[in-house]
């Protein structure tokens, strides 16, 4: 929920960012939120072994022994399953939208510029909405999982302090005759 929070974040503020667009004030602004969202992921990536090792076997996959293959391989079957992964996926390629969206800009007069931003701004306020779902759905499949699990363990105390009594009163019976 947090990595998926602090995703939002970045998209809004990206989508802000492109709000009021003003030449060369943008593509600066742009190319500094670009540097920040490359610095999230490698403050991220940089704490967490499984992240590392991802990377460097993808920058350098010759450098993968024999006998770790199997992580690699574990890797790619698994990757959207979790969240860290998919958070500096997300963030990669946030990176590189940006180095698009810079380079759009980059190429148009001034008189295009807002309308060309006005777009962009347009996807990544429907990208923002997008992960808002995302967030209100794991809330909910969360809250789901707590009912079902609180559920199965009310029942399975019922039946045990059920026994414990049918137990006590036996006993009870059995040392009062």
């Amino acid at each position: 929920m947090d990595l998926l929070e602090r995703f939002r974040g970045y998209v809004a503020d990206l989508a802000d960012i492109l709000e009021a667009p003003t030449d060369a004030l943008d593509v600066s602004k742009l190319s500094d939120f670009q540097k920040k969202i490359d610095q999230a992921k490698d403050e991220y990536s940089g704490h967490d072994a499984m992240l590392i090792f991802d990377e460097d076997a993808k920058k350098n996959p010759s450098t993968v022994s024999a006998e770790n293959q199997w992580i690699v391989d574990a890797i790619k079957k698994t990757r959207d399953m979790d969240p860290r992964f998919s958070f500096v996926d997300n963030l990669s390629q946030l990176a590189k939208e940006l180095e698009e969206i810079i380079a759009d800009l980059q190429q148009r007069a001034g008189d295009t510029i807002e309308d060309a931003a006005a777009r962009w701004r347009k996807r990544y306020e429907t990208r923002k909405a997008e992960v808002a779902r995302k967030i209100e759905s794991a809330e909910s499949g969360k809250s789901l999982v707590t009912a079902g699990v609180g559920a199965l363990v009310t029942t399975i105390v019922s039946v045990m302090l059920s026994e414990l009594a049918k137990t006590a009163w036996q006993w009870i019976a059995e040392t009062h005759t």
